[in-house]
């Protein structure tokens, strides 16, 4: 009986000793200093940052100083790529983000959207990894699943804060020498007399690529892609005339009026556009076209977010004149485009030219006309920006510096009818049977004119062009497809344009986005230096294998050399000491012969 006692307070104490341990939880307040490591898009990666971390739950505040906010997801696209401390403050449920040596301050979102301060028991639902005893100091590791990987680690059993790992892109290590718990002085939480909360950060005012590096835009975040060159125009100066028809107020270029017709015919620099210019030229576009004066109330931005709207947003803000003002605009951007409407145009059609066929959805006019948004994509026209098609006519292609606006006058004879035997040259078949995709008017580009994109850019490829704009008119509300579900009307919304396809989101739908984003090209550009990382090291493990195998060859040859080396010399003493000689019987001369 005793026996069976022992063994049964034996298995207590096994069992007892393999339990997990308490999942961690934070003290009300504390102070610690941390080294972080951490990796932006763009900007690299950097791993000495240094920092101070402050949490105080009692009064609902933290404080997260960096020597550097370039490397940080929230500060670094507030200030892009500048290498300036920036600071988190966390207070009345707001977060602001802090710029001593600027001077700067902006609020960056709020606790309901996920920016508020962490709960004391915020790691209840963590799982037990294991315990760390490389050092002599014993951790318990703990992973809590989030948008990422995140393992936490605390000294056991003290429960002192060591590491947080965000994976994969921040490595925050703590000093266990500075933890202090105890309330925080409160000066430490006061916000700076140049913040306040209605000075809202750029939501998305840079890019997180190196790919296209683009200028930042006030309000917008963009993934700018090539679009066409713009043509500079110098500022003139604001004179009155009489002798013209068209009125100066008419025309403006950069911000200025200009002061005669011709300015008609020359291109305007859009870019340097203010909000105040955009809402002139639409007011004068409006009068010029007879068009609604409600126009301009669709339009609220400057000229960067003016020039990347397609026709498709035209329309869809100003249904009764949105296509007029798109073209206006196309044709003040660019005025030399070819434009089948203009009267200096020969009549006879360039037979070159190839039209493409506008397809819209049944419902299209119908939605156009209510102000929603369709769901069919809007097919740009020859006019718009156009993109590389494969040529479909079997005709002979005269060169683009040819002009061919009257065909008549520019003919041009294709050179394998000039030249006497190049009629049929042109044409390699021996049995008039073509191969597979041949093209009789085929044209081989240089091997150099093909364009190859650098392998270290490969990862960023995933989103070629993000756009986002604040609805911040209540008229616009009409344009919300009745199948949004994250959409709630008190909420400030956003339209998120991604490669031609629009949604709608608030600003915690619009955050976790951007976040997956990055997340994704990091996540991509480790794959690829992995991958790339492995095959150097097949690579010098075969070439280490080989130059093994090589010395072994070698070092096996010498040695069959050296046996034969020696096995001969053993061969010729031996027969040194058999030799035996016996004399023949003597010839006639008298002579001996000798014979082994």
């Amino acid at each position: 009986m005793i026996r069976l006692i022992s063994i049964f307070l034996i298995g207590v104490i096994l069992c007892y000793a393999s339990a997990d341990p308490t999942p961690p939880k934070w003290p009300v307040a504390f102070t610690e200093n941390f080294m972080e490591t951490s990796t932006v898009p763009g900007a690299g990666t950097s791993s000495n940052i240094t920092g101070v971390y402050y949490y105080d739950f009692d009064k609902k505040s933290v404080r997260i100083d960096r020597s550097t906010g370039k490397y940080d997801r929230y500060c670094g696209t507030a200030k892009f790529l500048q290498d300036v401390p920036c600071t988190h403050l966390v207070v009345s449920g707001l977060r602001y983000l802090v710029f001593p040596d600027q001077k700067d301050c902006c609020m960056c979102c709020t606790s309901e959207s996920g920016c508020g301060i962490l709960s004391p028991d915020w790691l209840s639902d963590a799982q037990f990894v294991g315990y760390n005893t490389s050092t002599s100091i014993k951790f318990q590791i703990w992973s809590k699943k989030g948008i990422q990987n995140n393992l936490y680690w605390q000294t056991d059993p003290t429960n002192v804060p060591y590491i947080i790992d965000q994976q994969p892109n921040d490595f925050m290590e703590f000093d266990l020498n500075s933890y202090k718990v105890g309330s925080i002085d409160p000066s430490i939480f006061v916000l700076p007399p140049y913040c306040s909360k209605t000075h809202k950060c750029p939501l998305l005012s840079a890019t997180f690529s190196t790919i296209y590096e683009t200028p930042q835009v006030n309000g917008y975040y963009e993934y700018r892609a090539p679009t066409h060159d713009r043509v500079q125009v110098k500022h003139e100066s604001s004179t009155p005339t009489t002798t013209t028809t068209i009125k100066n107020e008419e025309l403006m270029g950069n911000g200025h009026h200009s002061s005669s017709a011709e300015d008609m015919s020359q291109g305007k620099d859009v870019e340097n556009w203010s909000s105040h210019d955009v809402k002139r030229w639409i007011k004068n576009e409006c009068k010029k076209f007879e068009l609604k004066k409600t126009i301009c109330e669709k339009f609220e931005m400057n000229g960067p977010g003016l020039s990347l709207l397609t026709k498709h947003d035209f329309i869809r803000r100003a249904p009764d004149g949105g296509e007029v003002l798109y073209y206006a605009l196309q044709k003040l951007i660019n005025p030399n485009k070819e434009n089948a409407a203009r009267l200096d145009q020969s009549l006879i059609r360039n037979s070159s030219r190839q039209c493409r066929i506008v397809e819209l959805g049944s419902d299209a006019e119908e939605e156009i006309e209510n102000g929603t948004s369709s769901s069919v994509p809007i097919v740009e026209e020859p006019d718009d920006v156009t993109f590389p098609r494969s040529r479909q006519s079997r005709s002979d292609t005269v060169g683009p510096h040819r002009n061919n606006n009257n065909s008549y006058n520019n003919f041009h004879m294709p050179s394998h009818f000039i030249q006497p035997g190049m009629g049929y040259a042109h044409n390699p078949m021996m049995y008039g049977v073509a191969p597979r995709f041949y093209h009789p008017n085929a044209s081989f580009a240089h091997p150099q004119a093909f364009y190859h994109q650098h392998p270290t850019m490969l990862p960023y490829q995933s989103y070629i062009g993000i756009f986002i704009e604040e609805i911040s008119n209540p008229a616009t509300t009409e344009n919300i497809p009745s199948d949004l579900h994250n959409a709630v009307p008190e909420q400030q919304l956003y339209l998120v344009t991604v490669n031609g396809h629009q949604h709608v989101m608030n600003e915690a739908k619009v955050n976790q986005f951007l976040l997956e984003v990055q997340q994704q090209q990091q996540q991509q550009q480790q794959q690829y230096q992995f991958q790339q990382a492995q095959a150097q090291q097949a690579a010098a493990q075969q070439q280490a294998a080989a130059q093994q195998q090589a010395a072994a060859q070698q070092h096996f040859a010498q040695h069959q050399y050296q046996q034969s080396q020696s096995s001969s010399s053993n061969n010729f003493n031996s027969g040194n000491r058999n030799r035996s000689t016996t004399t023949n019987p003597q010839n006639s001369n008298g002579a001996a012969f000798y014979y082994t």
